[in-house]
């Protein structure tokens, strides 16, 4: 037990304030400080996951007539042995979970997603070869009915809701594989 526990503060200014002047006084991070940063650190992780929770469900309009997807992206950096990754999994646990569930309860949909249109490509190219040799009108409307069936037929994909610790280039990629919508 702490004989001295931190004490609160009104604001979030007080709390960074008081860390700040904590540091610089006695030249090293004091255990009070350690605990302001922990909460500001945990404030900040739980802010984006709770941003997970309204991810596309809503749109920003920055100018007239161009919407994006509001999206929140926080970034945590702090020297090792802060407990970044301690705060984060506590933080992320229950939407990991929930993620893991979402996607055990779609694994038969997507599995049946995924032959279907494995099936619908098979026959498009089969029809693609036959109409090499032969041209077959009849041939071309089965073709282009298959197109229009895997064109109809969306590719559904695991969920996933945020990420940590990606590179810019693999955070494009979850963008895109999420329609734009990512925490």
């Amino acid at each position: 037990i702490d004989a001295n526990p931190p004490r609160t503060a009104d604001s979030l200014e007080e709390l960074t304030h008081a860390n700040h002047f904590h540091e610089h006084r006695s030249g090293r991070q004091s255990r009070s400080g350690l605990f302001v940063a922990g909460l500001v650190m945990a404030a900040a992780i739980a802010l984006g996951a709770l941003a997970v929770c309204v991810q596309g469900k809503y749109v920003v309009e920055g100018k007239a007539g161009y919407t994006e997807p509001l999206n929140l992206y926080v970034v945590v950096i702090a020297s090792p042995g802060e407990r970044k990754s301690a705060v984060m999994q506590e933080v992320v646990g229950p939407i990991r979970r929930y993620e893991k569930q979402v996607n055990e309860q779609m694994a038969p949909t997507l599995r049946e997603n995924q032959a279907k249109r494995k099936d619908l490509q098979r026959q498009i190219t089969r029809l693609e070869k036959r109409l090499e040799r032969t041209a077959d009108p009849e041939l071309e409307l089965e073709l282009k009915d298959c197109e229009y069936q895997l064109e109809d037929l969306p590719e559904l994909k695991s969920v996933r809701y945020y990420a940590d610790d990606c590179t810019p280039e693999a955070l494009t990629s979850l963008l895109c594989a999420n329609n734009g919508i990512f925490s």
